[in-house]
């Protein structure tokens, strides 16, 4: 509050002297002392002195007798050139503008208390011109009769304040410019979570005002169903002292929710102190609808997969049991048998093939199984190349293999392995023309790692026209490609070199790309060798008993009539006695009735489905201790988790290698099943 009292009619002139006083007044002059200045003059000079606000004392006619050094650091002006002198003429004789200060207008002149301090602010010049802002204290001081007798005025320089304070005023301003404009919603509470503060974002989506949101008014637009749960996790976040987020939907002003993600944390002062908190909402609400949109379509993509292999799978299971029969019953005709070789491995891929659709992501990011054994990479290359040949040979390319004469071991999957060269044939096929040549080669490298193993080096060479140069580094990262015409003669999706890698890397091996120094690409695969080992080969299954030994009874659920039949004629071959039931009704009868000593039950069946009919046969008495075992197309692992619930000793997913299921049919006949329950094929 700024003071002013009436104007002294006796106020001297600028230059005037003190009259009957005889001139200026000095402190240093003996015998000339001003009645306010007292024997204690040097206890007072002494704390004047060392004060750090500005002291000026002025007599009844607002003169000035005296001034500390402090003053005379803040005016730039000694003692000596202001005693005598009223402010006005030495501290705001112009504005800061140039215009004259009329004395009127000074309320620093003007303070001449009667009884109370005066306080106010002022703006001063400095001796060297510049102006500053100064706050004063004007206190007055009375002889033995309470008579006033002069003013003690403090004044202490503010610019460093209001230099503070204007940037404070501009960052507040920044800040609320900002937090008006963000597209999230932002708020500020005291330290107990008691919000103060919004920004006009919140105002704007909600449709209140802050008198009905402060404190804890938010709570009005939260739904219903989670602000309980909110409101209990922020109070004890801001007990904490931790950082505070959760998601939930907030009320808009059309009465509309949205969702949001929010999240607050601490402002400390200086101490550490927690002295407020700062929050924000950000609309998730597209983000969750999308997040919803893609696992619907997760959810769907698996369906079709899991159906897609569903019906792949089924075709597979007659052909490899129609294998099985004629490997049991077939001569002993190379001709024949090579041929049977050649469905047996081309089914095996295609079952593989199957399985991996239901795993596409896990491919992609090489987390795919590898069923490990001894493989001689001779054999499996001289297999790789026999079974590409056609293909070459329908392009008009000549292929050639130089294999090693003695075998080469590796421990790892030798359908993975030949997936992988069998990837580096095609693609050497897609870019050579006819006429042209592939040079497939194997052979032993010496040790040259840590691990002192021998490697095997597989190199595809082709005489197309090579790999670009700026394709080469990234020729082996998924979706890589070259440019394509319109026919996508080399087409594909630019994963198969990405498999290459991830199958050899998997092996412990590694891949590498060049162009060849005549021409076309080079691909090479180096893998580590073992030790000459004979693979562990299943055993044979037992051997079949005459038609007078029925080795047990097995009733087969199946409704694919090319699936029951082959799987009854293979059962039939091992001496085992088999019926066929199409649907899952009349196989629930037939087990009740006929009491097999085993169950293969496909699961997509029409009537009652596999499931069903194992918690049939599970709940009856009469059945409940019989083999069971799951034969399916859906064996995704929630699949699997439905079928041990329901009942199911073991889940096999189709096809299922014969050699597997016979071995598996005889220790069910002896009563050697493994428990507990398992899957796999």
């Amino acid at each position: 509050m700024r003071g002013k009292s009436p104007q002294n009619p006796r106020r001297a002139s600028p230059h005037g002297s003190a009259g009957s006083q005889g001139g200026p007044v000095s402190p240093e002059t003996p015998g000339a002392r001003h009645p306010l200045l007292s024997d204690t003059r040097r206890q007072l000079e002494a704390v004047c002195n060392n004060a750090t606000v500005a002291l000026f004392i002025m007599d009844e006619r607002q003169q000035c007798v005296y001034m500390n050094p402090a003053a005379e650091k803040l005016t730039g002006y000694s003692l000596a050139e202001v005693q005598g002198r009223a402010l006005h003429d030495v501290v705001h004789h112009t504005h800061p503008d140039g215009t004259p200060y009329p004395l009127s207008e000074c309320p620093i002149d003007q303070a001449f208390p009667q009884n109370n301090q005066e306080q106010g602010e002022e703006i001063f010049v400095h001796r060297d011109g510049h102006f500053y802002p100064v706050a004063f204290t004007a206190s007055p001081i009375r002889d033995e009769t309470d008579r006033p007798i002069g003013t003690v005025i403090e004044v202490q320089d503010l610019t460093e304040r209001k230099r503070a304070e204007k940037e404070l005023r501009e960052s507040e301003r920044r800040f609320r410019a900002l937090a008006d404009n963000i597209p999230q919603l932002a708020w500020m509470t005291d330290e107990t979570g008691w919000i103060f503060w919004y920004n006009r974002r919140w105002f704007e989506y909600t449709g209140t005002t802050l008198e009905q949101m402060q404190g804890w008014g938010w709570q009005k637009v939260h739904h219903p169903d989670h602000v309980e749960r909110v409101t209990e996790k922020f109070r004890r976040h801001i007990a904490s002292g931790e950082g505070w987020e959760d998601t939930f939907p907030l009320r808009r002003y059309d009465g509309e929710y949205c969702w949001f993600l929010s999240r607050a944390v601490p402002i400390r002062d200086e101490s550490g102190r927690i002295s407020r908190w700062f929050g924000t909402n950000t609309d998730i609400t597209e983000q969750r609808e999308t997040e919803e949109a893609l696992r619907d379509a997760d959810r769907r993509k698996d369906e079709f997969l899991a159906m897609l292999a569903h019906e792949l799978r089924n075709p597979l299971v007659p052909i490899t049991n129609a294998v099985a029969i004629l490997r049991a019953r077939g001569g002993q005709d190379p001709f024949l048998e090579r041929q049977r070789e050649i469905i047996r491995r081309q089914a095996e891929h295609m079952a593989r093939l199957v399985a991996d659709l239901l795993e596409v992501s896990r491919i992609s990011r090489g987390k795919f199984t590898l069923q490990r054994q001894p493989v001689n990479l001779v054999e499996a290359l001289r297999g790789c190349a026999g079974d590409y040949l056609p293909s070459a040979e329908s392009a008009g390319v000549r292929l050639e293999a130089d294999l090693p004469q003695e075998p080469l071991w590796v421990h790892g999957d030798a359908v993975r392995l030949c997936q992988a060269v069998t990837n580096l044939l095609s693609n050497a096929l897609k870019f050579t023309p006819a006429g042209g040549r592939i040079e497939m080669t194997l052979h032993r490298a010496p040790a040259n790692g840590p691990d002192r193993r021998d490697r095997a080096v597989i190199t595809v060479r082709d005489s197309g026209p090579g790999i670009p140069p700026e394709l080469l580094p990234d020729i082996w990262e998924p979706f890589t490609q070259g440019e394509q015409g319109l026919d996508r003669s080399r087409g594909g999706l630019g994963l198969g070199l990405a498999l290459v890698r991830r199958i050899v890397e998997g092996h412990g091996g590694s891949v590498r790309a060049a162009n060849a120094g005549t021409g076309g690409a080079e691909l090479t695969l180096t893998l580590p060798l073992v030790e000459a080992e004979e693979p562990t080969w299943p055993p044979d299954p037992a051997p079949r008993r005459e038609s007078s030994g029925v080795r047990g009874r097995i009733l087969v659920i199946e409704d694919s009539s090319d699936a029951a039949e082959t799987l009854r004629d293979l059962l039939n071959l091992e001496g085992y006695e088999v019926r066929v039931a199409f649907d899952g009704l009349s196989g629930v009868e037939a087990a009740q009735s006929w009491k097999p000593a085993l169950v293969l039950c496909d699961i997509g069946l029409p009537g009652l489905n596999g499931y069903e009919v194992a918690e049939r046969l599970r709940r009856d008495p009469a059945t409940r201790g019989l083999g069971l075992v799951a034969v399916s197309g859906y064996a995704q692992p929630d699949q699997v988790a439905r079928g041990r619930d329901a009942g199911f000793d073991d889940y096999l997913p189709k096809p299922v290698d014969p050699e597997h299921l016979l071995r598996l049919a005889a220790a069910y006949m002896d009563r050697l099943h493994p428990a507990p329950f398992h899957s796999g094929s």
